[in-house]
C-alpha cells in the first residue's frame, strides 16, 4: 500500500516528537532512582544509629517514667495497667512556634546544626511540669545533673546521650545547647566566665494555662519520641499542634498552614514542611491531599490558583506506642521514603496522568476546599487584630 507524502510528514513529525520525549522520560526516571537510593541509604543510616541507641532510648524512657512517678507498662500487672494515673499536658508557650512579633520563634530558629537543643529545651519543660505536679523530690532544674549519673535526674540520659562519651564529652554537648538556647531567648544563663553559668540555667518562657500555649502529651516523653524523633520533625509536629486551634478546616477537622503562613509565622522551609512524610509513616498523622494538581510534592500544572495545603489530622493515640518499636519497624519494612513512588522492589510507580476520569470533580472539591480556606482565615486575621487593640 502506497504511503502518501502527507502521511509521511505526519509520521516523521511524531517520530521526531518522541525522539525529543523519550530522553527525558529517562532522566526523570533515572533521577527518581537516584532520589530513591538516597533515601534508602540515609533510612538506613537512621535505623543503624537507632540499633546503637537502643539501650540509651530504653534509658531515657525509664527515665522519664520515674521522673513524673508513672510505672511503665511492662511493670504494671493486668490489673494495675488498666488504672493507670492520667498526667496533664505539658504547656509550651505558643510563641516560641508561631511568629507574634518582629522576632522569628526559637523553636524553628534551632533546626540544624542546633536541634539537638529542642530536645534540651523539651526536657526542661518536662522536669518543670514534674515539679509543679510534685511528681518529683526534685525543686529546681539545678538539681538535675550535668553528669551521666546512674540516677535519673540527668539530662545525658533523659535526653538518651551515647554512654560511651566522656563526662568531658557530654559537658560540652550539653553546654553548647543551652548557649544555643540562650541565644534563642529560651533559657537565662549565669554571666559569662563565672563559676557555675550553666548550672544556674532557667527557662525564660513561662508557661501559663490558656489558649497561647501548644498542649503536648506526657508519652511523648514517656515512649521515647523526644529522642528518637529529628529536630525537624519535632518542630513539624509542634508547629501543627500549635496550628490545630487556629487553621482548622472544621467540616473534616484536619489541621492545615497554608504556605504563607508556614512561611512568615512558622518560619517552616519547605525542607522542614517535608517531614509530615515521615511523621505520617509513624502513625503520629494522618496527612490527606486535597490539590489534584500535585504530585510527589509538587505542582505539574501551572498554578493560575493558589495551591491548597495538605490537610493533617494528629493521631494523639500514637504517642502511646513505644517510639523505638514504631520507628524501627517502619523503617525496616519499607526501605525508601513514603515522599517517593517507589515499590518494595525499588521500581518506580508511575501514576495515572493528570486528566483522568473525575479530574473535573475533583476541582470543583478543590474549590470548595479553597472558599473553606479562605473563611477560616479571614477568622483567624480578625482574631489576631482583636487581640492587637485589646
Amino acid at each position: 500500500m502506497m504511503v502518501s507524502d502527507a502521511e509521511r510528514v505526519v509520521r516523521d513529525v511524531l517520530g521526531a516528537r518522541l525522539l525529543r520525549v523519550e530522553p527525558y522520560i529517562s532522566d526523570r526516571a533515572a533521577a527518581l532512582a537516584r532520589a530513591a537510593e538516597v533515601s534508602a541509604r540515609r533510612r538506613q543510616d537512621r535505623l543503624d544509629q537507632l540499633f546503637r541507641l537502643r539501650s540509651e532510648i530504653d534509658a531515657a524512657c525509664q527515665a522519664a517514667h520515674a521522673l513524673m512517678a508513672v510505672p511503665r507498662p511492662q511493670d504494671l500487672s493486668p490489673t494495675r495497667a488498666t488504672g493507670a494515673p492520667v498526667i496533664p499536658d505539658i504547656e509550651i508557650p505558643r510563641s516560641v512556634l508561631y511568629r507574634t512579633d518582629s522576632r522569628v520563634p526559637a523553636i524553628p530558629r534551632l533546626v540544624g546544626r542546633k536541634g539537638e537543643s529542642i530536645r534540651l529545651f523539651l526536657a526542661m519543660k518536662l522536669v518543670e511540669h514534674a515539679i509543679e505536679l510534685g511528681r518529683t523530690n526534685l525543686r529546681a532544674l539545678q538539681d538535675v545533673s550535668h553528669r551521666r549519673a546512674p540516677h535519673i535526674a540527668s539530662w545525658p540520659v533523659l535526653l538518651g546521650y551515647p554512654s560511651d562519651l566522656s563526662e568531658r564529652a557530654v559537658r560540652q554537648r550539653l553546654e553548647r545547647s543551652l548557649l544555643a538556647l540562650e541565644g534563642a531567648a529560651l533559657v537565662a544563663l549565669g554571666e559569662p566566665g563565672a563559676n557555675g553559668r550553666f548550672r544556674t540555667a532557667s527557662t525564660r518562657t513561662p508557661s501559663r494555662q490558656g489558649s497561647a500555649n501548644v498542649r503536648l502529651p506526657i508519652d511523648f516523653f514517656l515512649n521515647g519520641w523526644h529522642v528518637v524523633l529529628t529536630p525537624p520533625e519535632i518542630a513539624l509536629y509542634l508547629a501543627l499542634r500549635a496550628a490545630r486551634d487556629v487553621y482548622r478546616r472544621r467540616a473534616t477537622e484536619t489541621v492545615f498552614i497554608p504556605r504563607a503562613v508556614r512561611l512568615e509565622k512558622f518560619h517552616l522551609s519547605d525542607e522542614m514542611y517535608t517531614s509530615h512524610s515521615e511523621l505520617a509513616e509513624f502513625a503520629l498523622l494522618e496527612t490527606s491531599d486535597p490539590e489534584p494538581r500535585r504530585r510527589r510534592g509538587r505542582i505539574q500544572k501551572h498554578a493560575y490558583t493558589e495551591v491548597l495545603p495538605y490537610e493533617f489530622r494528629i493521631v494523639r493515640k500514637s504517642l502511646e506506642r513505644v517510639a523505638y518499636d514504631e520507628v524501627s519497624q517502619r523503617l525496616t519494612s519499607q526501605s525508601s521514603s513514603p515522599r517517593l513512588d517507589v515499590d518494595q522492589s525499588g521500581k518506580i510507580i508511575h501514576r495515572a496522568p493528570m486528566n483522568r476520569p473525575g479530574e473535573q470533580a475533583a476541582v470543583r472539591e478543590a474549590q470548595a476546599i479553597r472558599d473553606d480556606y479562605h473563611r477560616s482565615s479571614d477568622a483567624t486575621n480578625a482574631r489576631d487584630e482583636g487581640s492587637k487593640t485589646s
